[in-house]
């Protein structure tokens, strides 16, 4: 489990190399979006009007796109909706991980953002209205390094923050409000580019989350929302042969 847990983080790491041209700096400033025909701005979200969709049943990951980072090389994917007779791609939204399904209706995730600095973004997909909304993430809240969750509900958002200062810590916020949840103190973490975060749901109230910290160590963090708590533990990965 710790082995698949540090490849996907430093895959996805890599993988959203891709879509910067730098590594989401403290203090990156958001630049105003550019909207398109069809689009439409309320407060810092940008909003698509695309045609309504029947209910969805299923979210997945199609039309992958291999990219180079470095020596190494990862794929982006356009997200699909399988619905009863038919199935629709999200248009102009590229990510490395399949995003979260809320009931039959709503699309919650990540995408590579190019009309901003950060060249991240949250989106979420509303198939009765045909709604495409784009915002910014939380400030603590590096895309290019920690790779989120939703919980099934859509109600609240987990991720490893990463303010800059070598810290990390655990953060829980209720989604789409910003509210802070839970956030656990801060733990030394390497200065460097594999420094990640990892986030999962177990149910709509219990998450585990993942991060890097000092002698490529783990540490985990498994809590519930209400009543807010967490207990912290650390993995040591196995030596490799």
């Amino acid at each position: 489990m710790t082995g698949y847990i540090r490849a996907t983080l430093l895959t996805c790491s890599l993988a959203s190399a891709a879509c910067r041209a730098s590594p989401n700096p403290r203090d990156t400033k958001t630049a105003a979006p550019v909207l398109q025909d069809g689009e439409q701005s309320r407060g810092s979200e940008r909003l698509i009007r695309l045609a309504p969709t029947p209910p969805i049943r299923a979210v997945f990951l199609v039309d992958s796109t291999l990219v180079e980072v470095g020596t190494m090389e990862r794929y982006l994917y356009h997200v699909a909706m399988r619905h009863d007779s038919s199935v629709d791609t999200l248009p102009g939204i590229a990510t490395v991980a399949r995003p979260t399904l809320v009931g039959d209706s709503l699309v919650l995730g990540v995408t590579c953002d190019s009309t901003t600095d950060a060249g991240y973004a949250l989106f979420r997909y509303s198939a009765p209205s045909g709604q495409l909304g784009i915002s910014d993430p939380s400030e603590d809240l590096r895309l290019a390094v920690s790779e989120p969750a939703f919980a099934p509900d859509g109600r609240y958002i987990a991720y490893i923050a990463f303010p800059g200062d070598a810290t990390g810590t655990a953060v829980v916020r209720r989604w789409p409000s910003g509210e802070l949840v839970l956030q656990t103190p801060s733990d030394t973490v390497p200065a460097s580019d594999v420094t990640g975060g990892w986030a999962s749901w177990t149910d709509v109230g219990h998450f585990e989350l993942y991060m890097v910290i000092e002698g490529d160590r783990w540490v985990r963090f498994r809590g519930a929302v209400d009543p807010p708590s967490v207990v912290t533990d650390t993995v040591t990965p196995p030596a490799v042969r």
